[in-house]
């Protein structure tokens, strides 16, 4: 079936749980990226700061690490076997197991499946003009049984012209509060800078019907998050043109279309968004800045983008899960730094750390 230009595979039954959507209001911990380049771990930390533990330990790039829902279970992604692929970990790092290969893990909300993008299909290795063109496709897994089924079919895309366009790529999935509909980035590669730049969108497929285009086009927009009530979606407008100074923090309302841009509070002219993410009570949202000289810092940013405090000066690509309340500041505001952490596998804010504050999107791959 092809609406919109884009191709979605029927999925006869998945197995996940239809739920109402509720807002846990709870935040909570810290798990985190750090290191190098090409030698990130993951690391979990009291949001306060404190009490830091390595979970990985490997000479490649660990990143991506997600809560399961219960808060038991962290799904990354690593290249510690030679290629992009989604694993597993205890909360406290134990019992690491590969999952599937792809990138960018995202959780069904019964914690029983996850999304993920998968690896490049090569179309045709001796392109005159690119020399390599390649489509991405986002898959469906099994947690219990590591079993994979494709959701998408970017080789079917109407967008699709081996002659002008490089690739198509569906990457970085995220899951409706709902358990019913699946938000993505379609980004289609185009014969310019321009082309290639402006092929960003937005897209929502409910588990049963075809995507529709919510948003778009836009330049290098990436990494949706749902709102905890399932009615708005925050992304990152990256602008691949003009560089990180031109970034924007979106909030699109996919049912009715509408898009808010949030009036980011920064330091100075320098300092530009990368990343925001809803924090379970669904009154605040995660955001990452970076600088030329700081690689990234992490803010829990009020819900219409006025306020923010710092979390911590050195992390980046933020995701909350469940956990203890945030105490209020003075007079209730809610605007000091998140302390008070729930110290158990629970509540945990999900951000990636990395050098230089080169932008992170669709994990190590899209």
């Amino acid at each position: 079936m092809i609406v919109c230009g884009l191709v979605v595979l029927m999925v006869a039954a998945l197995p996940v749980a239809a739920t109402e959507a509720t807002v846990s209001g709870e935040n909570g911990k810290v798990v985190y990226v750090s290191g190098p380049d090409h030698n990130t771990e993951i690391l979990l930390i009291d949001s306060d700061g404190s009490n830091t533990v390595q979970l990985t330990d490997n000479s490649v790039d660990d990143a991506d690490p997600v809560w399961s829902p219960d808060g038991r279970t962290i799904a990354f992604t690593s290249l510690r076997d030679g290629d992009s692929a989604v694993y597993l970990m205890d909360a406290d790092g134990s019992k690491q197991r590969r999952l599937a290969a792809g990138a960018d893990p995202a959780w069904s909300p019964d914690g029983t499946q996850i999304i993920y993008e998968g690896t490049d299909e090569v179309r045709d290795p001796n392109h005159p003009r690119y020399g390599m063109t390649f489509l991405r496709d986002l898959f469906l897994v099994n947690v219990a049984t590591g079993v994979s089924q494709r959701l998408t079919d970017a080789a079917n895309d109407a967008g699709w012209d081996p002659e002008w366009v490089r690739h198509i790529k569906y990457g970085d999935p995220a899951w409706s509060p709902d358990g019913g509909r699946i938000a993505f980035i379609r980004h289609v590669g185009g014969p310019t800078p321009t082309a290639n730049a402006f092929g960003y969108s937005l897209q929502v497929a409910a588990l049963a019907d075809p995507h529709r285009t919510v948003a778009g086009p836009f330049s290098g927009i990436r990494n949706p998050d749902w709102a905890p009530d399932g009615r708005s979606i925050v992304v990152l407008d990256g602008n691949t043109l003009t560089g990180p100074i031109s970034n924007a923090i979106l909030v699109i309302d996919p049912a009715a279309g509408t898009t808010e841009r949030l009036p980011v509070p920064v330091e100075d002219d320098f300092e530009a968004p990368q990343h925001a993410s809803w924090a379970p009570d669904g009154k605040r949202l995660l955001l990452t800045t970076a600088t030329p000289t700081v690689a990234g810092r992490l803010y829990s940013m009020s819900a219409d983008g006025l306020t923010r405090s710092l979390i911590t000066d050195d992390g980046r690509h933020g995701a909350w899960a469940a956990g203890e309340p945030v105490p209020d500041g003075p007079g209730g505001s809610g605007e000091r730094d998140v302390a008070s952490a729930r110290r158990d596998r629970g509540g945990a804010v999900v951000l990636l750390r990395q050098p230089r504050g080169l932008p992170v999107h669709g994990g190590l791959g899209l």
